[in-house]
């Protein structure tokens, strides 16, 4: 009887905790953005950059590091059908990947800087990855 019960709680846990929404299933087939949108965005962020204030050498490193992770960012999905799921852990690598970089070549400062003005980015690549139903 104990072990009918455990085997009931175990059930249970695997049917909660282990569903996978169909949301997070999807696939996304086309592209997050144009190529008129990623040129547009890219100019606005590199126009805004002005106020992280950067040595011209750093800038130089900064701006080929975005937009380096941005590309990436842009056409995570150009060659493969990834799942909504998938694309936001790929994006959660790519930032990472790119945070531990801008650590080693800004300030404090110029990180929270930075992020004032990356946010609106990344939100609408979320929220691009977050509309395909």
């Amino acid at each position: 009887m104990k072990n009918y019960v455990y085997l009931i709680i175990f059930m249970f846990s695997i049917n909660t905790f282990g569903q996978v929404t169909e949301e997070d299933q999807t696939i996304i087939e086309k592209a997050l953005y144009s190529k008129q949108e990623k040129e547009d965005m890219l100019a606005k962020y590199k126009t805004d950059t002005d106020i992280i204030g950067l040595t011209p050498e750093v800038k130089e490193i900064y701006l080929n590091l975005i937009n380096s992770n941005f590309q990436k960012m842009i056409v995570l999905n150009k060659y493969k059908n990834f799942t909504q799921k998938e694309l936001k852990q790929r994006l959660k690598v790519i930032l990472e990947d790119q945070r531990v970089e801008l650590k080693k070549i800004l300030t404090y400062e110029q990180i929270k800087r930075h992020q004032q003005i990356y946010k609106p980015i990344i939100e609408s690549i979320k929220f691009r990855i977050d509309s395909y139903k």
